[in-house]
C-alpha cells in the first residue's frame, strides 16, 4: 500500500514540477514542494520498511530528486524574470 501511494506521489511530483515551470507561481511552486516531501517522506518508510531494496530505492531517489530539483530551479527562474516584468 505505502508503494502504491509512493508511486502515485512520485508521478504527482514529476507531473505538478513540469506544470509549475510551464505556469509558474509561488502557489504551484509550494503544491511542487508539498509532493516532493511526500514522495520523500513515503520513500524513507518503504525503505525502514522493506531495508532489502535499499540501493535501488536511494538510485531512484536521486534520479528522481535530480529531475524535480532541476524543474524547481528553472521554475524559481521563470519565476523571478515574470514577477521583474
Amino acid at each position: 500500500m505505502i508503494l502504491m501511494f509512493h508511486i502515485l506521489f512520485a508521478l504527482a511530483s514529476v507531473g505538478y514540477a513540469t506544470y509549475a515551470y510551464v505556469a509558474p507561481t509561488r502557489r504551484h511552486l509550494h503544491y511542487s514542494y508539498g509532493l516532493m516531501a511526500l514522495t520523500v517522506a513515503s520513500g524513507v518508510s518503504l525503505v525502514v520498511v522493506q531495508p532489502v531494496h535499499l540501493a535501488s530505492a536511494c538510485t531512484s531517489g536521486l534520479v528522481y530528486g535530480a529531475g524535480v530539483a532541476i524543474s524547481t530551479i528553472l521554475t524559481h527562474r521563470r519565476l523571478a524574470v515574470k514577477e521583474t516584468e
